[in-house]
């Protein structure tokens, strides 16, 4: 890939980030510097850069790809509820079936869905007041509530993408 000054500065702003900006966060940022940066530009870096393997791309619940400029061996964490990602630097490890099967891994994509410790707060904050009103005396609501953090719980989920 041939050198491009616009370029060395879309990998700057994601590499100096820490927040995951989306395409249009970065154009932001880049415009503040280069203010004759074209949004097009941005996006045909972000591809490039992405294709060598030189930044991360995330999908969060909303279809928004996020860009990631650490890529050191490393999970996400994304909440449906409000879209924050968050690293998880200790990875999974690769499953034994994929050892057992004789597949070699050359790299892997490890996100986990589910809700952060606010928002599900907040659920279950929502639901105990839901169930009193209803009329459930308090010793059902912590029983309520318990059985929804266990189905929030459940509900993340780990999706792996072994490349």
């Amino acid at each position: 890939m041939r050198y491009s000054r616009q370029r060395e500065l879309i990998t700057d702003v994601i590499k100096n980030r820490r927040d995951h900006p989306t395409a249009d966060m970065i154009y932001s940022a880049c415009r503040e510097i280069e203010p004759n940066i074209s949004l097009g530009t941005v996006y045909r870096n972000l591809k490039l850069l992405s294709d060598d393997g030189d930044i991360l791309t995330l999908e969060t619940v909303d279809k928004k790809i996020h860009y990631d400029g650490d890529v050191s061996r490393h999970s996400h964490f994304i909440c449906e509820k409000c879209g924050k990602i968050i690293d998880l630097f200790n990875p999974a490890k690769t499953p034994k079936e994929l050892i057992e099967l004789g597949l070699t891994v050359t790299g892997e994509k490890c996100i986990y869905y589910g809700f952060c410790e606010e928002k599900a707060m907040e659920a279950i904050m929502y639901y105990r007041e839901y169930f009193k009103d209803k009329g459930i005396v308090e010793n059902e609501v912590y029983e309520c509530v318990r059985e929804l953090l266990e189905k929030i719980s459940s509900s993340a989920f780990l999706r792996c993408q072994y490349l």
